[in-house]
Formats: structure tokens, C-alpha cells, sequence
């Protein structure tokens, strides 16, 4: 009758019979270390434990002469194999997965949501459902409003923008009252700065705001790249 998804993994295109139809409210939206090593401790070249070519590259980003390595397995697995040093130094995760796991005593440090700017989408959750679904009514009123125009927000963006979650990119918003406060860092794989966007409009201009962000990062990655 539906399904939960955790929004950042949607695809940019849902099936025509389906509709997101509750946007429950966020989870926190920051990455979290978990290594026994401190941020600042990580040896040189140290081994990470990452897919994630955002991760990867924020890392370079903040200096860190890293490699990465495949980690596979379930939140509690991986964790496991960071901490028993069976395949890396430290791994990076969503804070939101361990929180709702209730595995922060594994956090090693908490980072701020502009110092590695997360996925679009993070933190949040979508229930899915087909349109004529008897249950729409019933399931919509799991919906947080202001988490559903962060959320929606920031995945125009990278719509716009015309990425997939597999590029170096990082996306926060967060309404503030009738506004919101949006931003957008897009770096090169190895680590490079290719636009850094901070914007605030009203609440209720969110998706054209996200547009406009989007064409701007456009703009600016083929701008530097050709420089």
C-alpha cells in the first residue's frame, strides 16, 4: 500500500503512478565520523571506507591526503570494521541513520553541515504511494510541511542543475520562520571548489530560488572548468 524511501536515493524521475505523498519530519542532516582516530588525528594517507565520490572529495577539499576503499555491509557491520580495524581507518555516515539505529555512542565527532555539506535530501524520509491510493489522505497527514519544501528544494536543485547524487556536491536548506536559507558547494572529484552558493528568499519561493541556484551552479562549474 506504500513504502519509505530516504529521499536523497529517490531518482530525479518517479514512476508516473506514484506520488511522494508524506514527507515526515528530518532527522539532523550531518555527517559523523566514525573512526578511533579524531578528524584532526588521521594519519597521512590514511584509508577511508567510502563509495561516495562527495565524501571523497570534501575530504580532499579539507586538506586530507586520504585513499578510499569499498565498505560493505549494513550501518552496524561497517561500523564494526572501522572500529576493529579490519579494512580502514574511519568511515563517514549520516548522522540520521545512526541516530535512528540509536548507535551514537560510535560517533566519533559530529561535522558541520557546512564544513562537509551532506547529500540533497539527507536526513529525510518519503512515503511513496500510487495516486489512487484509498490511503492518501490517511498517510498524508504524516507530511511536516517544512521539511517537504527542504527536501523538494534541494532535489530541484540538482534536477537544475542536471547531476546525480554520485557527483561531488553537497546541499543543505533550512526554513527559518516564513524563509529559507539555502546552500549549494559543488567541488571537483579531486577536491577542487567549483561554486559555492549561499542564498535566502521566502519559504513559499523555495522552488524557483532552488532553479535559480541550480542554473548558477551550472554556470559557475562550466566557467571554472574551462579556466
Amino acid at each position: 500500500d506504500f513504502a519509505v524511501h530516504s529521499f536523497k536515493d529517490l531518482p530525479s524521475e518517479l514512476n508516473d503512478q506514484l506520488q511522494i505523498t508524506a514527507i515526515p519530519q528530518r532527522e539532523a542532516v550531518n555527517e559523523v565520523l566514525i573512526s578511533n582516530y579524531s578528524w584532526d588525528e588521521l594519519p597521512d594517507n590514511a584509508t577511508i571506507g567510502t563509495s561516495s565520490l562527495r565524501r571523497e572529495a570534501f575530504c580532499k577539499y579539507h586538506g586530507k591526503n586520504i585513499k578510499t576503499v569499498p565498505l560493505r555491509g549494513n550501518v552496524e557491520t561497517r561500523i564494526r570494521k572501522v572500529l576493529e580495524d579490519e579494512v580502514c581507518d574511519a568511515t563517514i555516515m549520516a548522522a540520521a541513520g545512526i541516530n535512528r539505529l540509536g548507535l551514537q555512542e560510535n560517533i566519533k565527532e559530529i561535522f558541520d553541515e557546512t564544513y562537509i555539506v551532506p547529500p540533497a535530501g539527507q536526513g529525510a524520509l518519503a512515503i511513496m504511494t500510487n495516486k489512487d491510493s484509498e490511503y492518501n489522505d490517511v498517510i498524508a497527514k504524516l507530511n511536516h510541511e517544512n521539511t517537504r519544501i527542504e527536501a523538494l528544494c534541494e532535489k530541484t536543485i540538482l534536477e537544475t542543475l542536471g547531476v546525480g547524487c554520485q557527483w561531488p556536491i553537497g546541499i543543505t536548506s533550512k526554513v527559518k520562520g516564513n524563509n529559507i536559507d539555502i546552500h549549494a558547494k559543488l567541488l571537483t572529484p579531486e577536491g577542487g571548489l567549483l561554486s559555492d552558493i549561499e542564498l535566502t528568499d521566502k519559504k513559499d519561493n523555495a522552488i524557483d530560488a532552488a532553479k535559480e541556484i541550480g542554473m548558477k551552479l551550472k554556470e559557475e562549474s562550466l566557467w571554472n572548468r574551462q579556466m
